[in-house]
């Protein structure tokens, strides 16, 4: 009988292991996955809630480590912003900038948005998740509901950055995906005289331009076979008559040309603009929704995305 209880205890030692392993997964996930408390510190950095504000405006950052904070070279500064219901930590894992950033020697910074949203502009929805199939439609959730004040967030959280890091003021960029995308093309058109360029996935262009909108180089990456953002007009204006607006207000008089192709894929960029200010599209057939890859594409958008910003630092 003794090796009988013996292997009975083993089995009994092994269901043990097992169910505390499952039972930390599990309080993994729920601790990773956990609602944010917005009203609590939050990621790597925050700013302080103002005198009418309930909330920190927080983001996770990432300095390369060959990037020497005590050195007067400036580098480039990248705000990538998530999509609606995704988070930073999503948004990194997609993008690439990190990847990038280590390779390139850049900073990059992913903001929160309130409850996984950004007010990228538009009328406001009828519930906090449910978009009107109507014209005029917003993006998104409750930071536009709430009428959140992003492009706000987005300037302040810049500022202190540049207070921390040697920042080049010519090389500060946003992108972004899907609400992000909104959300980037939203702070390029409010925040001309601080963003040097903008470039972004799955996204419009919602609210009305400023007056004093100063040209920025413009890229909107965009798949053929989106079907949350339609690459062709439906309730909202599509992803060619979103870019035309852009050559229009950047006054571009140039030809278009296709400055890259990959099979079906291509890039359609507009010259001859004020600022020198170029406009481009970057049309990815057949790709859905979260186009940073796609069918038979080995080139990667973000990788292409940088290379256009890079060329339009002057």
């Amino acid at each position: 009988m003794q090796p009988v209880r013996r292997a009975i205890a083993a089995v009994a030692g092994l269901a043990v292991i097992l169910v505390v392993a499952l039972l930390g997964v599990a309080v993994w996930q729920w601790w990773t996955n956990r609602p944010i408390d917005y009203a609590s510190r939050h990621g790597d950095r925050c700013l302080e809630p103002g005198e009418d504000d309930q909330y920190f405006r927080c983001w996770d950052l990432l300095v390369p480590s060959s990037i020497d904070v005590n050195d007067d070279v400036a580098v480039p500064l990248v705000v990538d912003l998530h999509g609606f219901t995704g988070d930073p930590g999503l948004q990194r894992e997609l993008s690439g900038f990190a990847e990038l950033a280590d390779k390139d020697e850049f900073i990059v910074a992913w903001p929160y948005g309130i409850d996984d949203s950004w007010n990228g502009g538009g009328d406001e929805w009828s519930t906090n998740t449910r978009i009107p199939e109507v014209p005029g439609a917003g993006c998104c959730g409750v930071a536009l509901n709430d009428g959140i004040d992003d492009v706000a967030f987005i300037r302040a959280l810049i500022e202190d950055i540049r207070t921390l890091y040697p920042i080049d003021a010519d090389a500060i960029f946003v992108t972004g995906l899907s609400n992000g995308c909104f959300m980037a093309q939203r702070v390029a058109a409010e925040a001309s005289d601080l963003i040097a360029g903008m470039a972004c996935i799955a996204g419009l262009t919602l609210t009305e331009v400023p007056e004093n909108y100063e040209p920025v180089p413009i890229l909107v990456v965009h798949g053929t076979a989106d079907d949350i953002v339609s690459y062709e007009s439906d309730f909202w204006h599509g992803a060619q008559e979103n870019i035309a607006k852009w050559a229009q207000r950047n006054g571009c008089v140039g030809p278009t040309a296709t400055v890259w192709d990959e099979g079906p894929h291509r890039m359609d960029q507009t010259s001859g603009c004020d600022n020198g200010a170029d406009v481009a599209l970057l049309t990815l057939s057949d790709v859905g929704h979260i186009a940073y890859g796609g069918r038979n594409l080995e080139a990667s958008p973000t990788a292409l995305a940088w290379k256009f910003l890079l060329s339009q630092v002057p």
